[in-house]
């Protein structure tokens, strides 16, 4: 592999590079890098889609007991703020309080959230 072609990954991944290198690299082939940015740019867009709350506690409300992905993050620590949300019903697509169990999992694209209605006592 080339040393430009290395550069160039580098580039387009966000690795650090040396300013003078990347001047370079954009001066002799900014189309290409500016293509190639985009292209990242929009997988990574493509691999987090916005969740929508309230569409999946109506699908779980008619699945009771069911585990289903609702969300995809990129860390723990925010997986795990939609989970207490859920539970706590601060999401209030999630209401009451205790009617879904929530829980995350570490994938290789991030954090998935899964949920499941449970129901409330006296249902």
């Amino acid at each position: 592999m080339s040393a430009r072609r290395v550069l160039f990954d580098a580039l387009v991944a966000g690795a650090p590079v040396s300013e003078l290198d990347a001047a370079q690299l954009l001066a002799d082939h900014s189309d290409e890098v500016l293509r190639e940015l985009r292209k990242a740019q929009a997988r990574k867009v493509q691999q987090r889609p916005h969740a929508n709350h309230v569409t999946a506690a109506r699908k779980l409300r008619q699945a009771p007991g069911k585990w289903r992905v609702v969300a995809l993050y990129k860390d723990m620590p925010a997986a795990q703020g939609i989970c207490s949300k859920v539970r706590t019903a601060e999401l209030t697509s999630y209401a009451p309080a205790g009617a879904f169990e929530a829980k995350a999992s570490v994938t290789k694209a991030g954090c998935r959230v899964y949920v499941r209605y449970v129901g409330v006592a006296g249902e």
